[in-house]
């Protein structure tokens, strides 16, 4: 019968019976599911093995797991003499011995993409504890049991670090690697750490399977080696003796963590390591910002020409610095006019703006003092734009324009004080938001509820109308009625994308915490997932990559590009974000306003939400 068979060839091996091509698939996941798409294999079986019940068997298994679970599986069932591998490695107890040692070398364990993943099927797939493959090895159940508590001890002990403040609050990026790509996850863990009354013990147990696996290796090596790996555990490797931990002593949730009564077991102390590493990084975030700041001080101490004149005119008397800013305007206009706009007048005439118009609408952004040449080079731009639109109108003009120009530059000279002093307001109250993120005495905790609306602000939606403060009853109209299904686009979403500015087409940059359009619209980040407008709009990340703005527009970000529902399509580069127009949606207003509607008769008439 066997000299009938055709082999079977799976990349370059060619199987003459089911046990051989059982091991191949196993080994070869990747083509065998290519060959599988295509029906080839399940072809091989019926036409060639006629072996039915083992087709069956197969799709079975291709039903209910992913590929490469599944041919794991079916090698296991009819390939008896094969000896399992998992991402290439013998899962056998010669190679482990020997080779898990050896991952704990100098006292840290060597990870690699491919054992990353070899630990996590390990723990996913309950190799260690399936008779199959251990061959009832009492050893290997003894050190699966210990390896998923000590897992799930580091779980916890990740839960506990979310719900801490000051570790969510200093600025810088050294955060974002710890974090997952999806929220909920982490507030799953927050919710066990904390045992909240919603927390659900299934839904842990099944995140655990979902977590790094680099920390499952860890744990695994140092399980390996232990002599009673049952029995508690001392770590191996302590958090002190890290290279992080000096530094990272100065972060006080973190040494708050450290002065924690929970049992310092191999679990918790591998998720330790992982957030010295974490708070080291805050803390040199801490540090650069403060020489930043010493810096900056340093500099006001030895203002730059820009800043002298600023001081000189500030000194000058009121109505003095607005007769002086109109004429000094009004004068090279008046003569561009009557010189027929010669290249002289015109470079006159776009300095004595620049100096005047443009100075001022620089004036209340929050330029730092050591960085006053985004003043001049701003205040060139907007003059120049401006100008050149208005060019062909003053030529034509006899003393209207001029006139307008001269009194909006005498308006800004008269409140060059105030204007001043909206960027200094601007300039402390970022400085006090920044020195409250990095007070090393803040180690309030989050409570589950008040993470869940940080990571998840549509749960307002669950809170009893009654009990909804004003802005959340807002935020419940607006994803009940503000915005469309977006279910389509969500699906392409990106993960963890910033809120999406809602402000019209053209170009915005960027600074010091803020982002200023070309249209006027400045918009500042108040929280991770919620900013706000000077047009009192606000944009709510209500999930990943989806922004609803207040007045009833929302955003979805997809591969780099911002998607808004009234057409606008948008992207940042350098720190400077292009947009397109979009469709006029001035009518729609807010979606707390009245709604316009018509009765049978035709006749427009107001509409209340509560009507």
């Amino acid at each position: 019968m066997s000299d009938t068979i055709r082999p079977y060839k799976l990349g370059e091996r060619e199987c003459a019976s089911l046990a051989d091509l059982a091991a191949a698939m196993a080994e070869n996941h990747e083509t065998a599911a290519e060959h599988i798409d295509r029906g080839y294999i399940q072809k091989w079986l019926e036409e060639e093995l006629r072996e039915y019940d083992a087709r069956i068997s197969l799709d079975k298994l291709l039903e209910e797991n992913t590929p490469e679970l599944a041919f794991f599986e079916f090698a296991l069932r009819y390939a008896p003499d094969w000896i399992p591998r998992i991402e290439g490695f013998r899962v056998q107890p010669e190679f482990l011995d020997e080779y898990m040692p050896q991952l704990l070398k100098d006292d840290y364990v060597v990870s690699t993409p491919e054992l990353a993943r070899f630990a996590a099927k390990l723990y996913d797939w309950n190799v260690l504890t399936d008779d199959r493959v251990s061959g009832g090895n009492e050893r290997w159940a003894a050190i699966d049991a210990a390896w998923r508590r000590e897992y799930h001890d580091a779980a916890l002990t990740h839960g506990e670090a979310l719900l801490y403040r000051s570790f969510w609050k200093v600025p810088g990026d050294a955060l974002e690697p710890y974090l997952m790509d999806d929220r909920y996850l982490e507030l799953v863990m927050a919710r066990a750490a904390a045992k909240s009354a919603d927390h659900d013990p299934a839904e842990f147990e099944k995140l655990k399977s979902k977590l790094a696996t680099r920390e499952k290796l860890g744990l695994l090596a140092e399980l390996w080696v232990a002599d009673d790996p049952a029995a508690q555990q001392s770590p191996r490797l302590k958090v002190e003796d890290s290279f992080y931990y000096e530094k990272a002593m100065n972060r006080a949730w973190f040494a708050d963590m450290m002065k924690s009564d929970a049992l310092r077991t191999p679990g918790r102390e591998t998720e330790l390591r992982a957030l010295a590493k974490v708070a080291s990084y805050q803390q040199s975030d801490v540090e650069e910002h403060a020489e930043k700041t010493a810096a900056q001080a340093a500099n006001a101490d030895k203002p730059g020409i820009v800043s002298r004149i600023d001081q000189k005119l500030s000194g000058l008397d009121t109505k003095l610095r607005a007769a002086a800013f109109a004429l000094g305007l009004f004068i090279p206009l008046f003569f561009f006019d009557r010189y027929g706009g010669s290249l002289l007048w015109s470079l006159l005439c776009w300095a004595a703006m620049a100096a005047t118009i443009g100075a001022g609408i620089m004036r209340v952004l929050p330029i730092r003092p050591d960085k006053r040449w985004i003043d001049v080079l701003g205040a060139l731009a907007i003059s120049w734009a401006l100008f050149a639109y208005l060019a062909m109108d003053l030529d034509a003009s006899a003393f209207l324009y001029e006139a307008a120009l001269g009194a909006v530059a005498g308006a800004i000279g008269f409140f060059w004080t105030q204007l001043g002093g909206v960027r200094t307001k601007m300039l402390e109250r970022e400085a006090q938001e920044a020195q409250s993120a990095i007070d090393p005495n803040d180690t309030k905790r989050l409570s589950p509820k008040a993470l869940a609306k940080m990571f998840f602000p549509e749960l307002i939606l669950d809170i009893p109308f009654a009990q909804r403060s004003a802005r959340e009853k807002e935020f419940a109209v607006a994803v009940q009625y503000g915005h469309p299904d977006t279910t389509g686009l969500t699906r392409f979403a990106d993960r963890r994308s910033p809120v999406a500015p809602n402000h019209g087409g053209g170009m915005s940059v960027n600074a010091g915490g803020f982002n200023v359009a070309s249209d006027g619209t400045t918009t500042t980040q108040l929280m991770d997932g919620v900013s706000f407008d000077n047009n009192d709009n606000w944009n709510v990340r209500v999930a990943d990559g989806v922004t609803v703005h207040s007045d009833g527009k929302h955003t979805v970000s997809m591969g780099g590009f911002d998607v808004r529902s009234d057409g606008q399509i948008s992207t940042e580069v350098g720190g400077v974000r292009f947009s397109s127009k979009g469709k006029d949606e001035k009518s729609s207003g807010s979606w707390l306003a009245p709604k316009e509607e018509t009765d049978w008769f035709g006749n427009k008439k107001k509409k209340g939400w509560f009507d």
